[in-house]
């Protein structure tokens, strides 16, 4: 039950963590263990933290890589033809997330020996040029 305040009351404890609270948790961004000990003892609050943790497993999967660069863009990144600002984004970005990383490491398997590697954003093209 919810007062005008937000707060949750349960009848295993005075007051229950927020929401913002609880999504902190759920994501990992908060390390309280005593609220961690608290949530789990109450019925109420574990509940409302396992919700929100499906609703975050199911933002991820329909939201799966909106902040990602596009395929187009990861092309160019590997053939060199990125602003070396961009370039630079994207190899950051491709550090932190395995899902491009898995599509650039296509691209590399894909054009084979075409280009020679030379490090990130830049390629040397050994195809002759028409």
């Amino acid at each position: 039950m919810d007062d005008l305040s937000g707060k949750h009351f349960c009848p295993e404890h005075a007051t229950c963590p927020d929401e913002a609270t609880l999504l902190a948790l759920a994501d990992g961004e908060l390390h309280d263990p005593a609220l961690a000990a608290q949530v789990g003892q109450c019925a109420t609050c574990s509940h409302r933290l396992a919700h929100l943790r499906q609703l975050q497993a199911s933002l991820h999967q329909r939201l799966y890589r909106l902040f990602c660069p596009s395929s187009d863009t990861l092309l160019w990144y590997r053939q060199g033809w990125l602003p070396p600002e961009r370039a630079t984004l994207v190899e950051h970005h491709l550090q932190v997330c395995p899902h491009c990383a898995a599509e650039f490491a296509l691209f590399e398997r894909s054009l084979g020996g075409a280009d020679a590697w030379q490090g990130p954003g830049r390629y040397t093209s050994t195809r002759p040029i028409r």
